[in-house]
């Protein structure tokens, strides 16, 4: 089974788009159904944008889409294979 190692995880209380302050809207699961972990649904007052806390560091979201783990990726996605191949350091 795929883990979250939450060693990579940081806690991001203010919005990762416009650094505004923010509440706790829900405690909610991840999107991989056999995982048991529990984070923090956040939303801005500033943008109302949504985001989880806490969240990968980039590093770790970009090994995380590149193994198509069921963290990013839902269960079954036909296109998961694929993938690996991408390289996201391109986009950067």
């Amino acid at each position: 089974m795929d883990v979250l190692d939450k060693k990579y995880l940081k806690e991001k209380p203010n919005c990762p788009i416009c650094e505004g302050n923010s509440k706790i809207i829900d405690n909610v699961h991840t999107i991989n159904e056999n995982a048991s972990d529990i984070l923090n649904l956040r939303e801005c007052f500033s943008c109302g944008h949504w985001w989880i806390d806490p969240m990968p560091d980039q590093e770790y979201l970009i090994k995380l889409y590149q193994k198509g783990s069921e963290y990013v990726v839902s269960k079954g996605y036909k296109g998961s294979d694929e993938l690996e191949k991408v390289k996201f350091e391109e986009f950067y």
